[in-house]
């Protein structure tokens, strides 16, 4: 059995589903920032898929922290445009598929919430968690729900993560990210071609050089920064360090982006996990 989050990242390809090393990698570098800062708190993660960004978070949590899940586990969506969208790409969704994968690299299931993630109105206490992967619904209203969500959760120093933020086949998740950038003072951090990482906490930051040393030899991250709003906000690339130009399976550079491209062009949703 995988025993922590780095050793599962190497085997990434091991779940179906649309996260990439990059995120992975990125996702525990959060971690690993908060750890050294002291800051603790619960971990959400709203949509799960097959459990693929699951698995990872599972690593994250540290005792007495939860670790919660919320997806509907079925195509029926809680729109029309969710549904016709799950239909068309989730149809091998369940919850038994969820667990079988998360039980492969963890004894103890994380809690679930089987259902729409407007249950989550009553989750709490307020600001009792660090760590929020927004990965469900691409409708504008339910982005933005959760979203506000995602802020009365969050504490001091919390991340919260949005999945196909800038996807041209997502534009209510586009329309309720920029929402929350611009009426509710969401700060983004940092951002890769799928997720963009944010906080709601002025105090929390990080630097170019600490993104990088995220990465590690094998699997290197490409900084570029950027000025924004008088903030720093970091793109984060894959980089390949291998000297035969070849990549490992699932980690590679100018692989990566290939499948990248071909899979937002061949599918109509991004859910990652």
């Amino acid at each position: 059995m995988v025993i922590d989050a780095k050793a599962y990242i190497d085997r990434l390809d091991e779940i179906p589903g649309w996260f990439f090393w990059t995120d992975a990698l990125i996702i525990a570098g959060f971690d690993t920032h908060h750890k050294a800062r002291g800051i603790h708190g619960n971990l959400l993660e709203i949509g799960a898929y097959l459990g693929k960004s699951a698995v990872l978070m599972g690593f994250l949590q540290r005792e007495p922290e939860r670790f919660i899940v919320c997806d509907l586990f079925s195509a029926k969506g809680t729109t029309e445009e969710g549904a016709r969208e799950n239909r068309q790409w989730y149809q091998d969704l369940s919850r038994d598929a969820f667990e079988r994968n998360y039980l492969r690299f963890h004894e103890v299931l994380p809690a679930i919430v089987e259902g729409p993630s407007s249950e989550l109105n009553q989750l709490g206490p307020d600001s009792s968690f660090r760590m929020v992967h927004v990965d469900g619904s691409h409708t504008y209203e339910v982005v933005r729900e959760d979203l506000q969500t995602t802020r009365r959760l969050l504490g001091d120093g919390g991340v919260v993560i949005v999945d196909d933020w800038r996807q041209p086949h997502t534009p209510g998740v586009a329309a309720a990210t920029w929402e929350a950038i611009l009426q509710t003072d969401l700060l983004p951090i940092c951002f890769t071609d799928q997720k963009l990482y944010a906080t709601w906490d002025p105090e929390l930051a990080v630097t170019a050089a600490q993104v990088e040393g995220w990465g590690s030899p094998q699997l290197r991250l490409g900084v570029e920064s950027f000025n924004v709003r008088d903030r720093m906000l970091y793109r984060v690339v894959p980089w390949s360090s291998s000297e035969d130009g070849q990549h490992a399976p699932g980690h590679g550079g100018s692989t990566w982006r290939s499948k990248v491209t071909s899979l937002i062009r061949g599918r109509g949703s991004g859910a990652a996990g």
